[in-house]
């Protein structure tokens, strides 16, 4: 079996998997680390030489080529084909990926204008700031967690605070008298949702962190492995080696995919934002800079928290994940009757007129009829209902329990 295939076989390869690469493309994306570079040889007696590529470079350069219709910048495409699972020289990942927290971290450089004094800097920083896009989705229910733009501003200055090595304003706060306004952990708390993390019990056994968290403890911790560090944001994934990238991608996907998946499912069941789980949905790495922001955030929390609350997480992710699939996608086919096709579902039902409740049964039956997968998701809820974030009762996937 031919483990090389030269470059004129190459691009006819792709092109009869109807994708269009031309020389000079096929030239320019191996330069930037998007194909891997052929071996030269030389027949004795033949003028030139010929390039002869490993043969999986045919599904490499489709994946590129297929890319690239909606992604053009070459660190853009880097960061686009690496994150869809598919090859990358890892030195071109780690500029690209790096690049956007560079510039970041020079921006805050600027910004702060030479000030040492971390209080006096965040004060530049944040009044330096302007609402020049709209804001990621993270920013945004940040802000809808909070009370005004005031408490939102003081949260960006103690994150500042932290990241150029002040302390924390909880650790230096006067409670020797009392203050109407929120302090910096409670905006924190409210912010992050932990607040709503460690009050809300959306499953009957009590909030989802532990009992010993403490946020202030976590802070401290996070602080000193660089978690908040300005003047050099890129460092984590500058310093990580190949193997712990592709950890940290699985981690990222894990997160944003099939968890944030389970977040938004618990949220439409139980309410918006429940226990704090507005988080997971925020989680959009669509662009380099949040892809790049996610990464890093792993690359610090997995030896911050230990390999072992990562494997908890995913092991809870596989036992429920096509649980909440079935439901997310019942509730998206169903958007009329989404107030209905929540916790409680049995209860709401025997709410409604017998006509009503009957044509919401009829259309449960049908979506089930039509996606029996889902139907024996939704039919094992009994056996992890306990265990799931949510635990309530919602439809099952029978047409008598419909």
């Amino acid at each position: 079996m031919r483990s090389e295939i030269k470059e004129r076989e190459l691009l006819e390869a792709v092109a009869q998997a109807g994708a269009t690469v031309s020389v000079h493309q096929l030239k320019r994306w191996r330069r930037a680390g998007l194909i891997p570079r052929p071996r030269i040889v030389h027949v004795e007696g033949v003028r030139g030489s010929s390039a002869l590529y490993p043969v999986w470079t045919v599904e490499q350069l489709i994946a590129v080529a297929g890319l690239h219709d909606t992604v053009h910048g070459l660190d853009d495409l880097v960061v686009a084909v690496w994150w869809e699972g598919h090859w990358v020289e890892m030195d071109a990942l780690r500029s690209a990926m790096s690049a956007p927290l560079a510039r970041l971290s020079e921006e805050a450089r600027v910004a702060r204008a030479g000030v040492e004094d971390p209080y006096e800097a965040a004060d530049l920083l944040v009044a330096g700031m302007t609402d020049d896009g709209p804001p990621s989705a993270t920013v945004t229910l940040m802000r809808r967690r909070l009370s005004g733009r005031a408490d939102f501003l003081d949260l960006l200055w103690t994150l500042l605070v932290i990241g150029l090595d002040g302390q924390a304003p909880w650790e230096q706060e006067d409670r020797s008298r009392p203050d109407p306004a929120p302090g910096a952990l409670a905006v924190l708390a409210k912010a992050t949702g932990v607040e709503r993390a460690l009050s809300d019990d959306p499953a009957g056994n009590g909030s989802w962190l532990p009992d010993d968290f403490d946020l202030p403890r976590f802070m401290a911790e996070l602080r000193d492995v660089g978690g908040f560090e300005l003047e050099d944001a890129a460092r984590p994934i500058r310093e990580a080696s190949e193997q712990q990238l592709i950890q940290a991608r699985e981690d990222a996907l894990l997160f944003s995919g099939p968890l944030a998946l389970i977040g938004s499912a618990v949220e439409g069941l139980l309410g918006e934002d429940i226990a704090g789980f507005g988080s997971l949905s925020a989680l959009q790495p669509n662009t380099t800079f949040t892809r790049a922001s996610l990464l890093r955030t792993v690359l610090i929390l997995r030896p911050l928290v230990g390999d072992a609350a990562f494997s908890g997480i995913a092991q809870l992710v596989a036992s429920v994940h096509a649980r909440y699939a079935a439901i997310a996608e019942l509730r998206a086919a169903l958007p009329q009757h989404a107030e209905i096709l929540r916790v409680g579902y049995a209860d709401r039902l025997a709410a409604l007129a017998p006509v009503d409740a009957e044509v919401v049964r009829d259309d449960v039956a049908d979506f089930f009829a039509t996606h029996p997968h889902h139907a024996i998701a939704l039919e094992s809820q009994d056996a992890t209902q306990a265990e799931s974030p949510a635990g309530g009762e919602v439809p099952a996937g029978s047409s008598s329990s419909a």
